[in-house]
């Protein structure tokens, strides 16, 4: 059991160095299982449980450690506005559109698997022809758009806070 302690001063809300970085490691890595599944496995099961996993990564790392593997390696922390740990709830309240989006991949990779041209598919580039004739791509491009402001409003945020912050009333500090 590998056990990661975080020390960091403490200031108050207005004081500290916000940020939030979406992509991970281990996200990453998934993201490489989910297209060997695609391209080699081939197994709806598979799909479900990459996705599943995927889902549960971020908001469980950030309720128990306060950080996912990306957010320690660069020594970030997510916070409560009293700076303490987060509950499963606000953990939760972070993940909504990191949610939206796994549920619209899911449902485009669903219709993926049941698609009768899908066992011919052995390229990214037919993954990608494939996947833009499903009934939900039109609206996974437009939540892509809304994904991206809602993430980077942060950017222009006084408090550094992206609206997923806002709703579950978190901070990212920087720990030392």
């Amino acid at each position: 059991c590998i056990v990661l302690f975080f020390f960091f001063k403490q200031k108050t809300a207005y004081e500290i160095y916000q940020c939030d970085w979406s992509s991970d490691v281990c996200s990453s890595d998934l993201i490489i299982l989910t297209f060997y599944n695609i391209i080699a496995i081939k197994s709806l099961f598979f799909m479900f449980i990459l996705t599943l996993i995927a889902s549960l990564y971020k908001p469980f790392l950030e309720w128990r450690y306060g950080a996912t593997f990306g957010k320690m390696a660069v020594k970030i922390r997510v916070v409560n506005e009293q700076m303490g740990n987060l509950s499963l709830g606000q953990a939760f309240g972070r993940y909504i559109p990191w949610a939206i989006t796994q549920v619209l991949s899911f449902i485009t990779y669903y219709y993926l698997f049941t698609s009768a041209n899908f066992q011919e598919v052995n390229s990214f580039m037919q993954i990608g022809e494939l996947s833009q004739t499903s009934p939900i791509e039109t609206t996974s491009t437009v939540y892509n758009f809304i994904f991206i402001f809602i993430v980077g409003s942060l950017a222009f945020d006084p408090k550094k806070q992206g609206f997923h912050d806002k709703i579950a009333k978190t901070f990212c500090i920087k720990t030392k």
